[in-house]
């Protein structure tokens, strides 16, 4: 059957563009569902979890999948599930299990030998054998902020690890969600953890690290421009704080702090500070219970009792002078801000699309503008980059890397098209662009108005699969000639928590399923 259920620009004048009508094969499409363990994931619960980080950032989605010989890897709300495929039927175990699932990223898996370094979402990286047994835990560093991996290299007897770890600064009167990149060297010897800085303020889309002096890194160069702020003004420290082995004292200067804030009202909580339209949230959990208040004219005091070892370790975190400061409309988040960031800055700015959200531009492609995403080649002791390619395009879609052939693959929107092209290091350390296909007019621009979840690019470049949030798989096949192509379209009726495609088969996880599409 061939269905006509949509529009397709034509040329390439955004500005007077011309449709005509996209003819949809949904009988060439064959779907078989293969039924998990229901203890395997029975506590995945996506019902209220609809915003997913965009998939157009390999390192910020809540479902990533690896592969390893027959082995994929899918990660989870908290838990990192092993499959194995075995005659295309799959086994399913759950290999990682946070303690606590509260944490603002799903554990994330890397492969360096026959070990695996796993990410706990924190601050944590856990060792692993070939038969998942823990063999060390890491600590990345003593600052307790969300942490996110984005590659791992095994060189000699250490790790190189390059991690994110994100903190907010201030403009225009409203936090913003920022990133400060840093490279880790694990000695696996010695255990000892060294790590550095290397980029500041930056969020890039993928960094991969190539060797022990070099990494590439897809760059979004809106996200830098809109964030570069002047020096940070010095802020005169309004309260004071000592500790003992079994309290923390803490004293706030409250006429300074109307002072700084014009505030009429100061409100103290068991977790937060509200001064007129600002909250002040304390990093760790106050228990009100254990927690003594006094007042006077001039200062507030209280003392925090010892609840459990290490209990005060961040009791403060570095913004602001020991507690981290969010506007009021972001507080409404602060629940999702706990499970996964979804919509922290949704509704920052409407020229600087949330890294942090699932937020999809749905006249993108009635916009004649381009965002200058990079490529960059970075000396790994060095902040700023030794080459740049600017890929010129709307929207990055999927960056894979290759650990044999140090290839990676990225996809992404330029006009209407979906362009792959594979980036390499050649023998003197400069990066090679080279462009491999081009999917003309890709429909789904029109056709789907939600958020990517998923694209793939079949090996030989014939097909590009694309899944969306609400359960839509487009196979789109390429003919290589101009609107002769044809579209496929599947539905699955769950949320996609991940996918891979292996050779022409796609298999996508839902919550207890394992669904196989394939194209007839």
């Amino acid at each position: 059957m061939i269905e006509k259920i949509g529009k397709v620009i034509i040329n390439r004048d955004l500005l007077n563009p011309k449709f005509e009508e996209y003819k949809i094969r949904n009988d060439s499409v064959e779907m078989t569902q293969i039924s998990l363990e229901k203890e395997v994931l029975e506590q995945y619960n996506t019902s209220n979890r609809s915003d997913y980080l965009s998939s157009k950032m390999n390192v910020f989605i809540n479902s990533l999948s690896y592969n390893q010989g027959n082995f994929y890897y899918f990660s989870v709300d908290g838990e990192l599930l092993q499959l194995k495929l075995i005659r295309d039927e799959f086994e399913a175990e759950t290999v990682f299990k946070l303690n606590n699932k509260k944490r603002l990223f799903s554990p994330s898996i890397h492969f360096v030998g026959n070990q695996k370094l796993v990410s706990d979402g924190a601050d944590t990286l856990i060792l692993f054998d070939d038969s998942w047994k823990e063999i060390k835990r890491f600590q990345l560093d003593h600052i307790r902020t969300p942490k996110f991996i984005y590659s791992a290299l095994m060189f000699e007897n250490s790790f190189i690890v390059v991690f994110g770890s994100l903190k907010t600064i201030r403009k225009d009167d409203k936090d913003h969600m920022t990133c400060s990149v840093r490279i880790c060297t694990i000695n696996n010897e010695t255990d000892e953890v060294v790590n550095r800085e290397i980029l500041a303020n930056d969020f890039p889309v993928a960094f991969q690290v190539l060797t022990p002096e070099y990494g590439v890194a897809i760059m979004d160069s809106r996200f830098k421009d809109y964030l570069e702020l002047p020096p940070e003004p010095v802020i005169e420290p309004y309260y004071t704080w000592s500790q003992d082995p079994e309290s923390i004292d803490v004293q706030f200067d409250l006429d300074k702090l109307k002072t700084k804030y014009d505030a009429d009202k100061v409100k103290i909580l068991v977790d937060r500070i509200t001064i007129d339209d600002k909250t002040f949230i304390f990093a760790g959990k106050i228990d009100a219970g254990s927690s003594r208040w006094t007042y006077d004219l001039n200062s507030v005091n209280f003392t925090i009792f010892k609840l459990n070892q290490g209990f005060w370790f961040d009791l403060f975190s570095n913004d602001y002078n020991g507690v981290h400061m969010i506007s009021a409309e972001e507080e409404q988040f602060n629940e999702e801000l706990v499970q996964g960031l979804n919509r922290y800055t949704a509704s920052d700015n409407e020229y600087i699309s949330s890294h942090l959200s699932t937020h999809y531009d749905e006249d993108l492609a009635d916009r004649d503008e381009f965002v200058d995403y990079y490529c960059n080649l970075y000396n790994l002791k060095e902040s700023a980059p030794s080459q740049e390619i600017n890929l010129s395009t709307r929207k990055i879609m999927n960056v894979s890397f290759d650990e044999q052939s140090k290839i990676m693959k990225v996809n992404f929107q330029r006009d209407v098209d979906a362009i792959g092209v594979t980036i390499s290091p050649t023998t003197d350390f400069q990066l090679d662009c080279k462009h491999q296909y081009t999917f003309h007019a890709l429909a789904y621009v029109y056709l789907s108005k939600r958020d990517t979840r998923f694209t793939f690019v079949s090996e030989d470049a014939k097909f590009f699969y694309l899944i969306d949030s609400k359960g839509y798989v487009f196979i789109y096949e390429c003919s290589g000639k101009m609107n002769k192509s044809t579209q496929m379209i599947a539905e699955i009726k769950e949320m996609p928590l991940g996918a891979v495609l292996i050779r022409h088969i796609l298999y996508v996880l839902t919550k207890n399923s394992l669904i196989q599409i394939k194209i007839k």
